[in-house]
């Protein structure tokens, strides 16, 4: 029996993610704002727990407002044409939600969006385009989008996202 108990839990702690214990015990800080500086891109992936504000404008741009504890680990970085919003800090569970995590993103075009989070995603202005499409993967947040276009696509693939 205690044979047993052991390899178990050796099973279970095997099959832990990886967690900086340091950052178990940190609260969120005080919000701070973080500018990142990005090239160009078409495509917006969302990942994890962020509330994304898009805002039609000439020129590209980053903020990332968070406690000051959690903005480093916000990951924006733009691969090809596709900017990746993500979450990657450990222990979300033992911080407070009162201070959400809030990314504001500035873009003259956007064709696409892969909404794969639990965060909001929203627009402060009207996007004005030929088209957009909007992919809902694993979706479990708000999307409210103002758009002025000739078409847009929204796909639902699974989740329970209000749009």
């Amino acid at each position: 029996m205690k044979k047993t108990i052991y390899i178990v839990l050796i099973l279970l702690m095997a099959a832990c993610q990886k967690v900086n214990p340091g950052d178990c015990f940190k609260n969120s800080g005080p919000v701070s704002e973080e500018t990142r500086e990005v090239s160009s891109f078409v495509y917006l992936h969302m990942n994890n727990n962020v509330d994304v504000y898009l805002t039609y404008a000439p020129e590209y741009s980053v903020t990332v407002r968070a406690g000051k504890n959690v903005i480093p680990g916000i990951k924006t970085s733009v691969a090809g044409k596709t900017l990746t919003i993500s979450n990657e800090n450990t222990c979300n569970w033992v911080r407070s939600y009162e201070k959400p995590i809030e990314v504001h993103i500035s873009t003259p075009r956007l064709d696409s969006i892969i909404y794969q989070a639990s965060g909001n995603l929203i627009s402060t202005n009207q996007f004005v385009a030929d088209s957009i499409k909007l992919d809902v993967l694993e979706g479990a947040g708000s999307i409210n989008l103002w758009v002025n276009m000739v078409r847009s696509t929204y796909n639902l693939h699974y989740g329970t996202v209000d749009l």
